[in-house]
Formats: C-alpha cells, structure tokens, sequence
C-alpha cells in the first residue's frame, strides 16, 4: 500500500488526473473500506473539481459513511468547537435554502468531508449571493463565531431568535456561546428554551447533558441521556457515559497545533498527546492517520531518545492522537508540532495554547521546508493563533500572504526543533 499510495500521489501532483481514476479504479483495494484509497479518491475529485463523483464517493460504502457519523464531544466550547459544527449548521441552511446552490452544496460537502476550513470558505460566497437580508446575518453570525468573536456573535444571535424562521438554531447558539464565555447557568436556560421549541433534536440533547456535566448537576445529564439513548440509539452517546459518574474527571491531556494545507485554503491540525510514567518506554497512536505521519511520529520518538530527555522517555509512556476521526490526515509536516507537543508534556511544561507549527522534522532535529506556506498562514490566522513557527527555508514562501495577516500574526523561523524549544520556555 505505501508504494501504491506514493504513485498515486505523484501522479496527482503532476496532473495525470486520468492516470490516477485509471490506477485507482483497477487497484486491489476498495475506498468503501479502505481509508487510504478513500482518501486518494477524495484528492482525486476535489483537484478535478468533480463535485458529481465527490458526492457519489461520500454517499456511498462504510468509509464515506463514517465520515460523519463518530462521535465526538468535548466539554469545551471555543473556536475548534464551532468549527466542527459547520456540518450542522451548513445542514440547516439546506433545509432552510435547499441545496440547488452551487456553493452551498459545496460547503455541505467540504463540511462532512470534514474539511472545515473549504466548507466555510464557500459559506461566504453562498452569503455573498443570499438576496435574504436575515439569511445572510445569519451566516455572518456564525462566521462569527467561528472565529471566537463571541461577544459580536452573542448580540447578533439575541437579534435573529426574534425571527421565527431561526428562533430555535440562535437559542441553541446562545447556549453555546454562554458556554464559551463559562457561564453554565445561563447556557442551560437558552438550551431549555431550544429543547421545548424541539425536543428530539439530537445536538440540543448533548449540549443539555453536557452543560449539565459542567454544573455537576448528574442528575438532570443522566435524565437526558437516558432520552437520547432511547431516541437515538447507545452506541450515539456513550462516549459521554464515563463523565455521568459524580466525579470522575477526564485525564489532563496536553494538545499542540499542527497546520494543515487544502487547495482552497489551510487550517490547524489539533494534536492531543498525554504522557503516564511507565516501567518501559512505551508508544500508542490513535486518530485517522496516514503512513507519512506515523513515520513522522516515529522520527519524533527517536529523536527525543537521542535528546535530554533521554531519561525521561525511557520511562514514559506516550499516547499521540489526531481527533476528528472522520477526516483523514497524512504527510510529513507535522513533525515540528510533534515534537514539540512530546517536549511539552514529558517536561510538564504546557502553555502551547496560542501557537501552531509546521514544519518536517529530520532524524537530527532538523527543520525542513514545507509546502503550504501561504495557506497554512491563513488557516492559523482564522483560527486566533498568534504566532507561527516555520522552517526557515520557508521565509520567502510569506512574500504571497496578505499585509493584513502578517500585522496580526508573529513568525518564527527555525532550523532545529531546539531553536523552538529555547523561544517557548528557555528564555
């Protein structure tokens, strides 16, 4: 699969479009139930623009299917939060809308594709054309919200629950953002309000079991799960079952940002690593990963056993995942962020909160360039980081990045991973 995976991609990148649909067609493996073929394919149509066939791959076999349909829920809202939810709220725009918008549809496939970033790309330019004055402050809301502007968000949702037609979708908005900005009670009121308008909605459902996890109030969550457990089926919540249970909490897991690059524009990659002392070194990987990146992990682990951290690693035992399961993700440009992410929690340092990284990491700690640059700059500035580190060999790749990014974002260009390590905690 490696060898056949690299000639796909070199064809894809050349162009040999056709070549590509040929050899992929009349492999030995399936994209129903192989994600790496799934993933060609999804490279294949999206590069063609080929928006028929794209919707027929997502529609159709197990790997398609479960795209969308695991189960994640964190107890935090924040911007990461929000963007996950495009899907959602791009769904209730078609059944508000339709889908014969071109971009629209569009956004629905990026979104459940898992591709966020591309999804709210065609957001905007689907608002662009809206002649509905409310549709369009509608999106503008949560484009708002996207980005973390919570306050903005919050009054322009307060004005759209007066409109009947987005009353229940901006009462279930305020709820979350009430929970962005740490205020529980009030959260829950607005959820209360979206459940009597529907009560089997299935994500006001988990945002009322959750809120009421964030208040201890056990009693009320394991009454709503109860509900949407007989509603909608166990195997849909039983991800949040552990944390019914008066006070369990969940282990503390550090998390690096990672950027990641599309045709259409970039977005960050979320890394969540969490180290245990362990009688022997000892290596788990999780999330939906390709071969490049878990050889990135594995030049990673190498290289702190070769660092000062030799010690400490001997003894270490080190769970690395990629969350949101339903999208795929390869390539080598995640080594920086790795090992910086391992550095952080093996030391217990933490406070990576506003960074992001990209950046292929060699078997001495060397930093080397990386494609994307401009995109991946973009993605980081959607998504409220504040500095970026880069391979030095990629300074001039900023010449094509908008003056306006550049003002609001700090650059810091390495050639050794140790480079990074001394501007974040040794200075």
């Amino acid at each position: 699969m490696d060898g056949f995976a690299l000639y796909v991609n070199l064809l894809l990148d050349y162009g040999f479009y056709e070549k590509a649909e040929e050899t992929l067609s009349q492999s030995i493996w399936d994209s129903s139930s192989d994600m790496n073929v799934f993933h060609l394919f999804h490279q294949l149509y999206s590069r063609t623009g080929n928006i028929q066939k794209l919707e027929q791959l997502l529609s159709n076999g197990e790997a398609g299917d479960n795209l969308h349909n695991q189960s994640v829920f964190p107890l935090s809202y924040n911007a990461q939060y929000f963007s996950s939810q495009t899907f959602d709220f791009v769904v209730d725009l078609i059944s508000i809308y339709s889908n014969q918008n071109r971009d629209l549809r569009r956004a629905y496939l990026q979104a459940k594709a898992g591709m966020m970033a591309e999804s709210v790309y065609y957001l905007r330019k689907f608002s662009d054309q809206l002649e509905d004055t409310a549709g369009k402050y509608l999106i503008r809301a949560e484009l708002s919200l996207i980005k973390g502007n919570y306050e903005k968000s919050k009054g322009m949702f307060k004005r759209l629950s007066q409109d009947p037609k987005f009353t229940f979708l901006a009462y279930n908005r305020l709820g979350d953002i009430s929970n962005a900005l740490g205020d529980s009670a009030t959260a829950k009121q607005y959820y209360k309000t979206a459940f009597e308008i529907k009560p089997d909605h299935f994500d006001t459902l988990m945002d009322m079991i959750k809120t009421s996890i964030l208040e201890k109030d056990y009693k009320t969550a394991k009454r709503h799960y109860n509900q949407a457990k007989e509603e909608f089926g166990e195997e849909k919540v039983i991800s949040l079952r552990p944390l019914l249970v008066k006070g369990n909490t969940l282990s503390r897991t550090g998390g690096v940002k990672g950027l990641v690059w599309s045709e259409i524009t970039g977005n960050i990659l979320p890394i969540e690593i969490l180290v245990n002392a362990s009688p022997v070194f000892e290596l788990n990987c999780g999330g939906n990963i390709g071969f490049a990146m878990r050889d990135s992990i594995e030049t990673v682990m190498s290289v702190l056993k070769n660092s000062e951290l030799e010690k400490k690693m001997s003894t270490s035992s080190i769970k690395i995942n990629i969350p949101y399961a339903n999208t795929f993700k390869d390539g080598p440009s995640a080594g920086l962020a790795l090992v910086i992410g391992c550095w952080s929690e093996v030391e217990g340092i933490g406070g990576l909160d506003d960074f992001a990284f990209t950046g292929e990491l060699s078997l001495s700690g060397n930093v080397l360039p990386v494609g994307g640059i401009p995109e991946k700059v973009f993605g980081a500035y959607m998504n409220g980081v504040s500095t970026v580190f880069l391979p030095a060999a990629n300074h001039y790749d900023l010449r094509t990045v908008s003056s306006k990014i550049k003002e609001n974002l700090e650059f810091r260009f390495v050639t050794h991973y140790q480079e990074a390590v001394e501007v974040l905690w040794n200075h």
